[in-house]
Parts: structure tokens; C-alpha cells; sequence
């Protein structure tokens, strides 16, 4: 028996590194054909074998939360699936290969899993360890670019923006453990305080300097505002010392030059030019959905995804939950909607048992995720292995928050036994 559980526990957790290396792509250090930022080919490959394997666990005694969750998706997925197959008259083959990147969302049963086995804490450094040595890594390559050129393995290596080099590779995983990492310095029970301290740094070092993506650097910001806010509305003098370091790094940014480049940006052509690329690829989009206004247009072949506007060429991953809504219709943006509604609803239990000073990571979370989903939405490709980590992650303050209050009532009965 010991060696069966022991046996369990190692295929989740090599599951759990093989999904975090292909992701980084072994810390940017190999290209892979069938895994990079818009392929998941070899992640949802041994998501499969993993999830079979240990099929039995998922349906034991940890129910997970957000199992209607995943299973709606699933068949909302495998309808579109199937209109696609008849529509565009592809080939099935080709058709998995181009959509199954939406299957990550069962390693949502992983992580869960995982976390049952080792502990949150435990799977938290993990991701942390990773985020913290892709970032490190990205930052050097950015650094030392002008002088030694390529040394990582960059899949655009044609990307500048501000007059140096622009990086967007790993940015679903970095950008979401960034935030993830500040909600842990908050929390009450963190008892080290120095990985996550790093990862944060480094994480919002690699968005700021690497990735330049003005929207992901507002929502991360913004998000880590609200959980500052949370944490310390109520404490003068703390909320004092966070304004002084926020003004003093202002004057910073705006010291090295940094800040001025943001600014200036949103007044460039290139800016003009982008924000009206966007607008033209959200009539588009937009307007693809009065034909399919229920399923979407679903998984078309991929040269009909890329359309030539007046300002440039459409993509999908840039206008956000429009992108989604023209993917899976009116189906897939209630199903997204009715998610955030009950990821809210936990949120909001926390803040009645006052169990979110345990919590603060998921709270960031779901407001990174409202705030990004405008343009930067989390089942986008090279972001959606967000999704299954918010999902574990919400299932463990849901399951927290259900001990918290059994463990109170269990206290109320004790008093009352002494009172008798």
C-alpha cells in the first residue's frame, strides 16, 4: 500500500515538473517544434497519461470544487470541436493539434492533487523556483544581448520595442506567479519570507524590462494595489511607508529614463497605430459572430486566423475575451462568467471568516484575472497554463475556508459542554 501512494505521488509530482519545464521550454535553453508559447502538444500529451494514471485519486475522497467546471469547458470544447471538424472540413488530426492547447485545464486535477500530497506551500515554491530562475535567466539575455546576441532559445527574435530588445516568451507563467508571489508576502502564515521576495523582484523585473507589455504591467500593479489595500486599510502608518516606496520608486524609473519611454509610448504612432489594429480586429472579430453567435467560429485553420487590417494583422490573442467570445460564442463567455462569479463567491466566504489573511495569493489572482481579461485573457495559448493554477489554487482556499469553519464549530460545541 505505502508503495502504491509512494508510486501516486511520484507520477503527480513528475507530472507536475514535466508540465513546468515544457512550459519554460527547459528554461528557454531548447526550441521545441511540438511545445513553445502557442503549441502545448507535449503538455496536454502527458497531462493525458497522468490524468488516466491517477484517475482514481481525482475521483476519491478530495472532491475538487471545480470539477462542473472542467467538465462544462470540456464539452463546450469538444462541441466546438466537432462543428469545426464539419465546417472547415479538416482533417481530425489537424484539427487536435490546433485547439487542444484548451485541454491543459485538466492539470487543473494535478496540482490539486499534488497539493493534497505534499502540501500547497510545497507546490507554491515549486512554481516559484521556476518563475524565479526563468526570470533570471530572461533578464541576463536582455542584459547581455547588445553585446553576446542570442544565447536562450527565443522564438521571435525579431521583437523590439522602446529601441532594445522585447521578450513576451514565458509570460503566462512569470506574470501570474509574479502576482501569486506578493499575495504570499502578505499572507499571515508565510513563515519564509525570501523565495517569494525574489520571485516577485525578479518576476516584475522580467515584465517591466523584458517583456514591456503595458497592459500586463497595469494589471499587475493594480492588483497588488487591491491586496495592499486589504492588508492594510486600517493601518496608518504602514499605508504611509508603502506611498513613500512607491514615490520613491517613481522617481527612479524616472530617473533612469525608464518611465519616460512608458509614457511617451501612449502617444507614439506605433501606440496610435496598435490601439486602432485593435479596434478594427474587435469589429472584426465581433462581427464573425453574428453567424455563430451561440458556439463561436470555433477552431478555423490557421491562415484564416490571421487577417491583414488597415493597421496590421489580426490575432486573436490581442483583443482579449473578444478573441474568446468568437472562439466559443455566447456558450463560452457564460461559462467564463458564471467561473469568476464563483471564484468570487469563495473570495467573498474568505472575507467573512476572515480566513483570506491566509490566502492573499488567490485574491491577487482573481483580480489579475479580471483585470487582464479585456486584453490579455488567460485561455489565450501562451497564457493558459494560468487557468488550471488559479482553478487548484481556489479549490484549496474553498476547501481551507470549509475546515476553518468546521474546526469553529467545533470549538462552539466544546464551550457549550463546559457551560453544561
Amino acid at each position: 500500500m505505502d508503495i502504491k501512494i509512494n508510486l501516486n505521488k511520484l507520477i503527480g509530482l513528475l507530472t507536475l515538473f514535466g508540465i513546468l519545464l515544457l512550459e519554460t521550454q527547459f528554461f528557454h535553453l531548447i526550441t521545441l517544434t511540438y511545445n513553445n508559447s502557442y503549441r502545448k502538444h507535449l503538455i496536454v500529451f502527458i497531462i493525458a497519461i497522468s490524468f488516466f494514471l491517477l484517475l482514481n485519486k481525482f475521483i476519491g475522497y478530495h472532491k475538487f470544487k471545480f470539477n462542473g467546471f472542467v467538465l462544462s469547458f470540456f464539452i463546450i470544447f469538444i462541441i466546438d470541436f466537432l462543428i469545426s471538424l464539419y465546417r472547415y472540413n479538416l482533417d481530425i488530426i489537424t484539427l487536435f493539434l490546433n485547439s487542444n492547447h484548451y485541454l491543459i485545464i485538466f492539470a487543473s486535477y494535478i496540482i490539486v492533487y499534488c497539493m493534497n500530497a505534499i502540501g500547497k506551500n510545497l507546490v507554491l515554491k515549486v512554481f516559484m523556483v521556476f518563475t524565479l530562475i526563468s526570470s533570471v535567466l530572461l533578464i541576463t539575455q536582455y542584459l547581455l544581448f547588445p553585446s553576446t546576441g542570442f544565447f536562450l532559445a527565443i522564438e521571435n527574435q525579431s521583437n523590439f520595442r522602446f529601441g532594445s530588445l522585447r521578450i513576451t516568451q514565458g509570460e503566462g507563467l512569470i506574470n501570474i506567479v509574479t502576482v501569486l508571489s506578493f499575495g504570499l508576502l502578505l499572507n499571515r502564515d508565510t513563515k519564509s519570507k525570501i523565495l517569494p521576495l525574489l520571485t516577485f523582484t525578479f518576476g516584475f523585473l522580467e515584465l517591466f524590462l523584458v517583456q514591456k507589455t503595458r497592459m500586463a504591467i497595469l494589471c499587475v500593479v493594480l492588483a497588488c494595489l487591491v491586496l495592499l489595500i486589504i492588508k492594510y486599510f486600517k493601518n496608518i502608518g504602514k499605508t504611509y511607508l508603502l506611498f513613500i516606496l512607491m514615490v520613491f520608486l517613481v522617481f527612479l524609473l524616472q530617473h533612469l529614463g525608464i518611465l519616460e519611454k512608458y509614457l511617451s509610448s501612449f502617444t507614439s504612432n506605433s501606440y496610435s497605430f496598435s490601439a486602432q489594429n485593435r479596434n478594427e480586429a474587435i469589429a472584426f472579430y465581433l462581427g464573425q459572430l453574428k453567424e455563430y453567435i451561440i458556439f463561436g467560429m470555433g477552431f478555423p485553420p490557421l491562415d484564416s486566423v490571421l487577417v491583414k487590417g488597415y493597421s496590421g494583422t489580426f490575432y486573436k490573442d490581442d483583443v482579449g475575451i473578444i478573441g474568446y467570445l468568437n472562439t466559443f460564442g455566447t456558450v463560452g463567455l457564460v461559462w467564463y462568467i458564471v467561473l469568476l462569479i464563483a471564484l468570487l463567491k469563495v473570495l467573498i466566504k474568505s472575507m467573512i471568516l476572515k480566513t483570506v489573511s491566509y490566502n492573499f495569493e488567490t485574491l491577487g489572482l482573481v483580480m489579475y484575472v479580471i483585470f487582464t481579461s479585456g486584453t490579455l485573457i488567460i485561455t489565450d495559448p501562451q497564457r493558459i497554463i494560468a487557468l488550471p493554477i488559479l482553478l487548484a489554487l481556489f479549490h484549496n482556499n474553498y476547501s481551507f475556508n470549509k475546515d476553518y469553519q468546521k474546526n469553529q464549530r467545533g470549538e462552539i460545541d466544546e464551550n457549550r459542554k463546559k457551560l453544561v
